[in-house]
C-alpha cells in the first residue's frame, strides 16, 4: 500500500518520563559481607524484586573505612542500575579524614533507610574522661544513618522511581517483621 505507515502511539511510560531498571540493580555496600549495613541492605534486596521489578545484587566492596566502596559508587554510571549505601556519620568522616576522592555532591540522595541509635561507654573504674552527661550530652540523640543514595547527575526520575519503590517497600508487613526480627529500626525518609 502507499499509505503512509501509522506512527506508535507513545507508552504512557514515554509520555511521563518514567523509569524502571531494565535488568538487575547493584547495590554497593562499602562494608564486608556479615557487617551490620551487609545484613540490612540483604534483608532489604530480598523484598525489594516486589517493587523495584528487578533483582537487587549486593556488592561488597570493603575497605578503607568505606571509602573504596563510595570511591566505586561515586564513578558509577548515572543510569540507576547501580544505587549504594552511604552510612552516617562514617561518610562524613572519611571526607574530613581525606580518605577518598568524593565529596557530597557526588552522590544523589534517594531515601534513609534504616536509622541506629549508639552509646557510649566507659569502664567505671576509668579516671581519665568525665562522662558526656556533665557536659549536656545525655539528652540529645547519638547515632546514625544508613542512607540509601546514587551516583550525582542521575535523573530525577529515576530518584523518583527508588523513592517510591523503597517507600512501599519499608511499608510492606512482610518486610517490616523480618527487619523487626534483624534487630533493624526501619526509618524511611525521602
Amino acid at each position: 500500500s502507499s499509505a503512509p505507515a501509522e506512527t506508535p502511539a507513545e507508552t504512557p511510560a514515554e509520555s511521563t518520563g518514567s523509569w524502571a531498571p531494565d535488568g538487575p540493580v547493584t547495590m554497593i555496600v562499602s562494608y564486608k559481607a556479615g557487617n551490620g549495613t551487609d545484613q540490612t541492605a540483604r534483608i532489604l534486596a530480598q523484598y525489594a524484586e516486589k517493587y523495584v521489578g528487578q533483582t537487587i545484587v549486593i556488592d561488597n566492596v570493603d575497605g578503607g573505612s568505606g571509602s573504596i566502596g563510595w570511591s566505586k559508587l561515586a564513578d558509577a554510571d548515572a543510569d540507576g542500575m547501580t544505587i549504594g549505601f552511604l552510612n552516617l556519620p562514617n561518610f562524613n568522616s572519611s571526607i574530613v579524614n581525606e580518605l577518598g576522592i568524593y565529596t557530597v555532591d557526588d552522590f544523589k540522595a534517594i531515601c534513609n533507610h534504616v536509622t541506629e541509635t549508639s552509646i557510649v561507654v566507659v569502664r567505671a573504674d576509668e579516671d581519665r574522661f568525665t562522662t558526656l552527661g556533665e557536659l549536656g550530652y545525655y539528652d540529645q540523640w547519638l547515632g546514625s544513618s544508613r542512607c540509601i543514595v546514587a551516583p550525582a547527575g542521575t535523573p530525577e526520575n529515576v530518584i523518583k522511581f527508588y523513592e517510591d519503590a523503597f517507600q512501599k517497600l519499608m511499608e510492606d508487613a512482610d518486610y517490616l517483621k523480618a527487619a523487626e526480627a534483624a534487630g533493624m529500626e526501619t526509618d524511611y525518609k525521602n
